[in-house]
C-alpha cells in the first residue's frame, strides 16, 4: 500500500523528504485529480492539505469518508493528532497509540 500526498508544493516538502513517492497538485479540478488518484489501486492514504479538502464538494466528501481504500486524510499546517489517529486506526484497524496491557 502506497501513500500519496495532495497540495501545493510548500505542503508536500515534508513528505518528499520523507520519501513518500506518489504527489498530485490540485490543479485548475481538484475533482478530477480525486478520481486519478482513486484509480490508482497502489495508493492506500492520501494525505491532502485540509484547504484542499474543503473546497472538494460535498457528494464527494461523502464518497470519500465511506471509502475504505484509498484512506484520505486531510490535515492543516496546525495538525490536530486525534484526527490522525482515528484515520490511522480506520484504514489499519488497530489503535497504534493504545497502550498494552500487561500480563503477568
Amino acid at each position: 500500500m502506497e501513500i500519496a500526498v495532495l497540495g501545493d508544493d510548500e505542503f508536500m516538502t515534508g513528505f518528499m523528504l520523507a520519501g513518500v513517492r506518489h504527489y498530485f497538485e490540485p490543479g485548475q479540478d481538484i475533482h478530477k485529480t480525486m478520481e486519478t488518484i482513486m484509480q490508482n489501486k497502489e495508493i492506500g492514504i492520501v494525505i491532502m492539505d485540509e484547504k484542499d479538502y474543503n473546497t472538494i464538494n460535498p457528494k464527494l466528501k461523502e464518497v470519500l469518508e465511506n471509502k475504505v481504500q484509498p484512506v484520505v486524510v486531510p490535515l492543516s499546517k496546525e495538525g490536530r493528532g486525534e484526527d490522525l489517529r482515528k484515520y490511522i486506526k480506520r484504514t489499519l484497524g488497530v489503535d497504534l497509540w493504545q497502550k498494552e496491557k500487561s500480563t503477568g
